[in-house]
């Protein structure tokens, strides 16, 4: 079992099961989750791509770190769903939340997010964008650390949830 409080970040490219994910792990752990695109959509209904706005998504990163700071001051465990990290923007969870911190970044492979892209029914990022994020994220490794990246391509999204929550639960053993 997972011992409360927690703030766990799931991240990755588009399509890479986040969303799904996510939800399923926070059902298991009965956990808060921050969708972070839907904290975007709620501030910021009209526009599309928060990236061509750096002072908006600077708003909308402050107000996800600052839900997983009640939640977390409350004795809550958060889960996180957003693509749009950064450097920065990591620090800042890893300097406040230090041990009780987990990312994980679900990266399957290029051509397997591709397809999921095309296939989803909301709306697709496209390959511009798919490629543009692995570079990213494969910049974060070495601060992310590479046992915290995920190749889920051949999994299930309940096979996702169940094997980043055994990852947590034995990390916090030991």
């Amino acid at each position: 079992m997972i011992s409360p409080p927690m703030v766990i970040i799931v991240t990755g490219p588009c399509a890479s099961g986040k969303t799904t994910t996510t939800q399923l792990m926070s059902n298991r752990l009965k956990a808060e989750l921050i969708n972070g695109d839907n904290v975007r959509n709620e501030m910021y209904p009209d526009i599309d791509f928060i990236t061509e706005h750096p002072e908006k998504l600077k708003q909308v990163k402050s107000k996800i770190f600052a839900l997983s700071e009640k939640n977390f001051t409350e004795g809550k465990t958060t889960i996180t769903d957003y693509v749009i990290l950064g450097e920065e923007y990591l620090m800042r969870f890893m300097d406040r939340f230090k041990d009780r911190l987990v990312i994980k970044v679900l990266f399957p492979e290029k051509q397997v997010t591709s397809n999921r892209d095309k296939e989803r029914e909301c709306w697709t990022s496209g390959p511009e964008m798919i490629e543009f994020l692995y570079t990213k994220f494969t910049k974060l490794q070495e601060l992310i650390g590479i046992e915290n990246y995920m190749d889920n391509g051949a999994q299930s999204p309940q096979e996702t949830a169940d094997a980043l929550l055994n990852l947590i639960e034995n990390n916090q053993k030991n």
